[in-house]
């Protein structure tokens, strides 16, 4: 029996290494992405049509300040496809934990998105990386944080570089048919170089698909997909994303299926982790390496 665990704990590590890392790789990769053009078919909309747009994505807007959910990833690396359990805790403002599990109770790994960083632990190693956002030279650059992270968890509008709830006058709107297209505009955005395209429905105001293209930067391409939503204090949260990162011939895909999403009425204990004298912090190399190889 402990041959049979060691050796289904031995798979599980490779498995919950890849899906991490690539929940990894997404963050930090992410901002230098090209962008899916999409050709309005009529000319740009006055400002009241602005308005009510950005407003009707805005309403869609949770009120609570923390959500848990139970959560499956699926990641898939070229021909590599794995899967694990978890959980996802966020508090607003403050922090997006997601954990992997093993055999539905014994924690195998954790990230972390923080406002000033960015935390992997392999609970397996005892190891972890800390790396603080303005340390990521590329996103800090394009003005991509935690905050814009937060924004595409909780499925809503972000800007660059700003941490408060977007504005109408912030975007330029094109009319696609059944769907609209929402982009920060250039003064919004200020000296960010990234651009960002929101497409939501024309009926109910939902985001369908968010589009991340650095400006000096086509390399990559980045979809972030909203496709299955349910209900939490009377509105849509997302409950099914699908995340695309395509370089060159290479893609990784991520799929997050949330389930059993509740507000949570005290967040108190919800706190970035602090690891304890075991655990040895190590460069982004290292643990990598260390995880592609089942722990060794």
């Amino acid at each position: 029996m402990r041959q049979y665990f060691n050796h289904q704990w031995s798979i599980f590590n490779g498995q919950w290494s890849m899906a991490i890392l690539l929940t990894a790789a997404l963050v930090l990769t992410s901002c230098r992405t090209t962008r899916k053009v999409v050709e309005p078919t009529e000319e740009a909309p006055n400002a009241a049509v602005v308005f009510d747009a950005v407003t009707r994505v805005n309403q869609n807007r949770i009120e609570a300040k923390a959500i848990k959910a139970k959560m499956n990833l699926k990641a898939t690396a070229g021909h590599s496809n794995v899967s694990a359990g978890g959980s996802i805790k966020m508090k607003r403002d403050e922090l997006i934990q997601i954990s992997i599990m093993f055999m539905g109770f014994v924690e195998a790994g954790r990230m972390e998105l923080t406002p000033d960083y960015l935390y992997v632990q392999n609970r397996v190693s005892h190891e972890y990386v800390k790396t603080r956002w303005k340390d990521i030279k590329p996103l800090h650059d394009a003005g991509i944080d935690f905050f814009a992270f937060q924004a595409l968890f909780w499925e809503e509008l972000f800007v660059p570089g700003k941490h408060s709830e977007p504005k109408p006058k912030e975007f330029e709107l094109a009319d696609l048919g059944t769907t609209q297209k929402l982009s920060p505009t250039s003064n919004a955005k200020g000296g960010s170089t990234v651009a960002v395209d929101f497409i939501i429905g024309t009926v109910g105001g939902l985001i369908r698909q968010t589009h991340i293209q650095p400006e000096s930067d086509n390399s990559l391409s980045f979809d972030w997909n909203y496709t299955r939503w349910t209900a939490l204090e009377r509105k849509d949260f997302p409950e099914q994303m699908q995340v695309k990162v395509q370089s060159g011939k290479k893609t990784y895909e991520l799929g997050l299926g949330l389930s059993h999403v509740e507000a949570l009425t005290d967040a108190s204990d919800l706190v970035p982790t602090t690891p304890s004298k075991r655990y040895k912090e190590v460069s982004l190399e290292t643990i990598i390496n260390r995880l592609l190889n089942n722990g060794r």
